[in-house]
């Protein structure tokens, strides 16, 4: 076993007694009982010199035992402090001892064929954090030994204010609804051993909280990431042991799940259904090590200094998949900060925006140089998969709640003014426009491949049209197939990319085909990262605009805006426009080609020719998407007139 054997660091947490940390306070008790019969000595002294003795001598007598008295009542209440410090500190280590029975426990159960080498590495993770934990904490507390001064030293002195005691027993963490201003002011208000001792012991519940310091809820949730891997890797252990043995009192085949769950065994039934549960929890927290991992390697890649775990979540809403944020760059002193949000079927294992944010972070520096940029992969929502729940507004509507809250924490965050971009793409930019029209505070909002963004007009949002940008590639199958309008709360049929809708459209041209056109938004090079990134830095005035017949969507038509009528009339526009680009496509290609056999350029005119053949058949795609669009349009239209209509017909596309 490569891994060092568990027993050794168990016996270094179980050498301490919570008894005998007690035993250490019961001096302390004692020497309170004595104090208060002094103090009552001194009391009764005064009486009598203040009785029958006068003159100068008298009164100095007096004030001195006055002082004498004080100093006593000091000293009991700080022998009190001492006592409730070390009756903490028992406390605490009988929660650490638990948690490391648990731990060993679980290695001690290990049952032959099971892989000691990762079985021992999870349960070394729980025991080398949790004697980190306990160190940390006998500091702290040894620390606030130190800090009581001797009473009659100090008596005419101040008394520091222990009203919150430095114990993580007695300080009070935020609940995490709290306002983020709220936590931000909380955070700034506590001295930096209170901070080292939250984060020590009670990471789990800062790492839930918005308005912290990025550099804290990294420390913060980078831990809790690890510490659930070790935590569901040991359950999923114990699990199968109860599993099988459960199984086996029943004449089954431990292996055989179909006939586990058939024998219809309530016990066993449920430790199947938590195994499930950990199974998820645990795919998910290795995921988002995994997501980490990631994260860093593409920041040495891009020269980023660092990355910052911002929020991390096992469970998450909707079908719990899990939940993540990682910054690139530090998001509290960034001049620029653009969260970037992705769409349809993101989740931990498949589709994070790592990759996207990075090269982003990058497209910024070229738009800014000198400036301080930090971008956010944000994934706080359930993405829908490809099925019916992507037909419908719910879960953008849910996660932008959750958007404009996160947001609202970098906001609090923040050590000064900050220009801040938030861009959705697919589905993403659905969960944007939501959360815009929850009030989310951002400076700028940008949607890429959008199918609708629940507003039918760019100013709805807070933020103004001036500040709306919508960018969509020509052969976007996605803003074909919707028009980009569906998911509108008034039922219209206008999306961002149309004109009265008041957005900045902006260009997103390159050569892609139509099955990767959804998807390159954020490829380097590309003239909608160009955008993305002026825009996400403040340069307007270098954004470039959107050729008319580089859209995806036909020219606009009167009335096709209109609820119902309106994808009628923009299906005879689609059909025109893409008519007319087969066409333009053609001619422009066959004039390179023979400019280039002119001047014997035999590769470039191949390479037009390809061009040429390579338009045309997206073109002609557009078509066929456009028209399948267009149908699913009138279905969604329908929705509100009959909305088990669409979930049984057109609806089923999706």
């Amino acid at each position: 076993m490569g891994e060092p054997d568990p027993e050794v660091t168990y016996r270094q947490l179980a050498s301490g007694d919570v008894a005998r940390i007690r035993e250490a306070a019961r001096p302390l008790a004692s020497a309170q009982s004595s104090l208060t019969e002094a103090i009552d000595a001194l009391d009764s002294g005064r009486t009598t010199a203040q009785g029958g003795w006068h003159g100068t001598a008298a009164d100095s007598a007096v004030n001195s035992i006055a002082i004498g008295g004080r100093a006593s009542q000091t000293a009991q209440t700080r022998i009190g402090w001492a006592a409730q410090i070390l009756d903490s500190l028992a406390d605490r280590y009988g929660q650490v001892r638990t948690a490391a029975d648990e731990a060993i426990g679980v290695w001690r159960s290990r049952v032959a064929g099971t892989d000691e080498t990762a079985l021992a590495r999870q349960v070394n993770g729980v025991l080398s954090g949790l004697r980190d934990s306990w160190g940390q904490t006998l500091q702290a507390h040894a620390s606030k030994l130190d800090e009581i001064e001797p009473a009659f030293n100090a008596e005419a002195g101040t008394q520091p204010n222990w009203a919150s005691t430095a114990t993580t027993g007695t300080l009070a963490v935020p609940p995490p609804s709290t306002d983020p201003k709220q936590v931000a002011q909380w955070w700034a208000g506590l001295s930096e051993t209170e901070r080292d001792q939250l984060l020590a012991a009670r990471f789990d519940e800062l790492g839930r909280l918005r308005g912290l310091p990025a550099d804290v809820l990294d420390a913060a949730n980078t831990r809790r990431v690890q510490v659930d891997q070790a935590r569901y890797g040991g359950q999923r252990v114990q699990l199968d042991d109860q599993i099988a043995a459960r199984a086996r009192e029943l004449g089954l085949d431990p292996a055989d799940t179909e006939k586990l769950r058939e024998s219809n065994d309530p016990a066993l039934n449920s430790l199947l259904d938590q195994r499930s549960t950990v199974d998820r929890r645990l795919a998910n927290a290795n995921a988002a090590a995994q997501r980490i991992l990631d994260a860093e390697k593409l920041a040495q890649q891009h020269g980023i200094d660092d990355t910052y775990v911002l929020s991390y979540d096992p469970d998450g809403p909707g079908r719990k998949e899990g939940t993540l944020a990682i910054a690139f760059g530090n998001p509290d002193t960034a001049d620029n900060l653009a969260v970037v949000v992705p769409g349809t079927a993101t989740t931990l294992a498949s589709g994070f925006p790592n990759g996207s944010a990075a090269d982003l972070w990058s497209q910024m520096g070229e738009a800014a140089p000198g400036s301080r940029n930090s971008t956010i992969a944000w994934l706080g929502y359930d993405a829908p998969t490809w099925d019916l729940s992507v037909a419908t507004s719910h879960n953008a509507a849910e996660g932008g709640q959750l958007l404009a809250a996160d947001v609202d924490g970098y906001r609090a965050a923040a050590q000064g003014p900050q220009h801040l971009t938030v861009i959705g793409h697919s589905y993403g930019s659905t969960t944007v426009g939501y959360a815009a029209l929850d009030g989310l505070k951002a400076d700028d909002i940008a949607f890429v491949g959008s199918p609708g963004v629940g507003a039918s007009n760019a100013d709805q949002f807070p933020m103004g049209h001036d500040h709306v940008w919508a960018g969509a590639a020509e052969h976007d199958p996605i803003v074909e197939l919707t028009s980009g309008d569906w998911f509108t709360k008034d039922g219209s049929s206008t999306g961002p990319y149309d004109s009265s809708f008041g957005a900045n459209v902006f260009g997103t041209k390159d050569d892609t085909n139509l099955l990767g056109a959804h998807s390159n938004y954020y490829d380097p090079g590309s003239e909608s990262l160009r955008n993305l990134g002026n825009i996400a830095t403040g340069h307007y005035d270098a954004v470039s605009g959107q050729n008319p017949l580089d859209s995806p969507l036909p020219p606009h038509l009167p009335g096709s805006d209109l609820p119902i009528v309106g994808p009628v009339i923009d299906d005879l526009g689609n059909v025109g426009k893409e008519t007319i680009d087969i066409g333009s496509e053609t001619v422009t290609g066959l004039w390179d080609t023979g400019g280039d056999l002119v001047h014997g350029d035999w590769d470039g005119a191949l390479q037009d020719l390809q061009h040429t053949g390579t338009a045309v058949l997206n073109d002609a795609g557009d078509l066929v998407v456009g028209a399948v669009g267009d149908a699913g349009e009138a279905g969604h239209q329908l929705v509100h007139a009959g909305k088990s209509a669409w979930d049984n017909t057109v609806g089923r596309l999706f």
